[in-house]
């Protein structure tokens, strides 16, 4: 009986233990092409360069929490022009705080795109919270390099913004609460913009967020 015991104690802190695993400690999903909706939580790894085909709001959509995009390096490659389409995009369909949480994305390029990365919810509420955004150079990005819009909790860091000539602001917080943003790098725009050149780079609305250690690189 003592063994039988034993048995269901070992088998049910087993089932405890891999329940606890998260879900992007499974292997990675690899993300072939554009557009990809992520809606189940886990690891996304690019293993080429994705470029944003012709209708294409944006190369790559989430909608749930506990996600890691990785993009390995690789680019996404927008039309250009002007037209509208967008990086990555976080969407919280509920607008609950939580439902959008717990998002990294990191190490790579985006460029030609209207926006290149951007978190807001649909209805009021809260768009992403408790995420990362690290690593990613913003190449020619005509509107906002990196757009969080009523997050809570959000880290943008080690980034580098290259601006194209319409650009309207390098990282933008609107109606956001106890965001970081560090380390990031501006690089010089091809175009003359007036004074304050910082304004334009960073912006937003500034409610208990620290912005701290980053580097306008104009000469």
């Amino acid at each position: 009986m003592k063994t039988i015991l034993r048995s269901f104690l070992l088998f049910g802190a087993l089932a405890s233990a891999i329940a606890a695993i998260p879900a992007y400690a499974a292997p990675p999903t690899i993300i072939a092409s554009a557009p990809f909706t992520i809606t189940v939580p886990g690891k996304y790894v690019l293993h080429n360069n994705l470029t944003i085909p012709p209708g294409a709001v944006s190369a790559i959509t989430i909608t749930c929490s506990d996600v890691i995009v990785d993009l390995n390096g690789y680019t996404i490659i927008g039309p250009g022009g002007g037209i509208k389409s967008n990086g990555i995009t976080g969407y919280n369909t509920t607008g609950a705080i939580g439902a959008l949480s717990n998002i990294i994305i990191r190490n790579g390029t985006i460029t030609n795109c209207l926006l290149g990365i951007t978190f807001f919810a649909g209805p009021p509420g809260y768009g992403a919270t408790d995420s990362i955004i690290e690593y990613i150079t913003l190449r020619a990005i005509n509107a906002t390099a990196i757009s969080d819009d009523t997050g809570k909790g959000n880290h943008i860091k080690n980034c580098i913004i290259i601006p194209g000539p319409d650009i309207g602001a390098g990282i933008q917080l609107t109606n956001c609460t106890d965001d970081v943003v560090s380390g990031n790098r501006f690089y010089p725009l091809p175009v003359h913009l007036p004074a304050p050149y910082e304004t334009i780079l960073l912006e937003g609305t500034v409610q208990g967020n620290v912005v701290v250690n980053n580097e306008d690189a104009n000469p």
